[in-house]
Parts: structure tokens; sequence; C-alpha cells
């Protein structure tokens, strides 16, 4: 687990948390997981488009698989604060509640403007998207935007991929193009379909240099020509 229960000491005293859960152990170990699944909720990216203007994509498992004195200390310290909430939020005394209420409410605003991009934490693992440079594409083929602009990379495979998926008449510019994929039956793709698509990657200036059908799909191997 992420937090330790001796961490809590640095927000809420010992036997505070022995009077409000009663020695109850198994509560303070569920508000500390409760606490790291709520911190992770925020950093955790998820498949909007909104996600993709450039904010970092922080690697999960990599922050909270952290330990010790390696663990980031901003995470660290919000994580806490949560976990205090969760035990707290039993108590009746008001004061020790407001205070842990308010605290908690400015963790959580936080987290918020770190998961929408308003501030960053340099020295948290990130994912890269797109290690490689080479095939970026997004999932609904729109355009892709980072750091504010729109990226500008290989597109092959989205280009041979959506001439695949679409029909003649799809493109009302082009309305010839389409390889017509419909009409292969129960997955079979009869030789005059085949050819018809070997015909439309090369009218879309692609230099094929393999084509096959297997159980796996299709499988093209090739570039467009410069």
């Amino acid at each position: 687990m992420f937090l330790r229960k001796e961490d809590l000491g640095n927000k809420i005293y010992d036997y505070q948390i022995e009077q409000i859960t009663e020695g109850d152990n198994n509560i303070v170990l569920q508000a500390m997981s409760a606490a790291e699944q709520e911190v992770k909720s925020y950093l955790q990216p998820n498949n909007k488009k909104e996600y993709l203007d450039g904010r970092l994509r922080y690697d999960i498992d990599a922050v909270f698989s952290a330990t010790g004195n390696e663990r980031n200390a901003i995470i660290l310290n919000h994580t806490i604060t949560i976990a205090k909430w969760y035990i707290v939020e039993l108590s009746n005394a008001d004061i020790l509640y407001e205070r842990a209420r308010d605290r908690y409410d400015r963790a959580v605003s936080w987290l918020t403007k770190l998961a929408k991009g308003t501030v960053n934490l340099s020295d948290l693992p990130t994912i890269d998207d797109n290690p490689n440079n080479d095939n970026s594409q997004t999932e609904d083929y729109d355009l892709e935007i980072k750091n504010g602009d729109f990226v500008v990379e290989n597109s092959d495979s989205q280009h041979v991929e959506l001439l695949m998926l679409t029909n003649q008449g799809d493109w009302k510019f082009s309305p010839l193009t389409g390889c017509n994929l419909q009409k292969a039956h129960n997955g079979q793709i009869s030789r005059m379909l085949k050819r018809h698509i070997e015909i439309q990657l090369e009218a879309d200036g692609f230099e094929l240099e393999n084509f096959k059908i297997s159980n796996k799909g299709l499988q093209v191997k090739g570039k467009y020509k410069k």
C-alpha cells in the first residue's frame, strides 16, 4: 500500500484515531485504501478528447508503487489528508470535523487542477503515448492536439485503416474510394474483393509489398509513395 499507518501521524494524533475508530485497525486500513483509490482517480486518464490537449499523463503504477522517501511528497501529503477525512467523518467532534473537511476540500481542488493540467508535477513518472513518434492517431480518427497545437506525425496506418473500413460512396469528394469490406461473407474475402482492395490501396498511392488474409484478419505491409 502507498500509505503506511504511521504516515497519518502527520495529520492526526494516534489517540484521536484510536478514539474515533474505537481501536478498529480495519477502519484505518480501509480509509487509507479509499484515499489511495480516490487520488488515483484524479490522475487516471480516460478516453475523452480533452485528455489529448497536451496535459501530462501520469504513470499511476509507478507513482503508487514508490515506497518510503521515494514517494512524491505532494501526492503523499494529499493522500494522507484524504485518508484523515475518511477517518474523521466518523467523529462527532465539530471542530475536528470542520478542519478535516476544509483540508479535504483543498486537497480535492488541487488534485482536480492536476488532473486538468492546470498544475503539473514535473517529478512524477509520466506515460509516453507515442514513444516511437510513429503512427500516432486517436481512436476516433479525430485530430490529435498536444500542447495546444495539432500533432503532425506519420499517419499511414490510419489512412490504410480508414480505406479498409469505408465503402464506395462514403467519401463524397471521391465516391469510388472504399474497400467495401462489408461484401465479405462470413469473414471470407473472395478473390474479386481481394483484388478490389489491392486496387484501392494502389489508387491511394500505397505501394503494397504484401497482403495476407488470415484468421487474425488482414495483414497489410507497404508504404505510401513519397
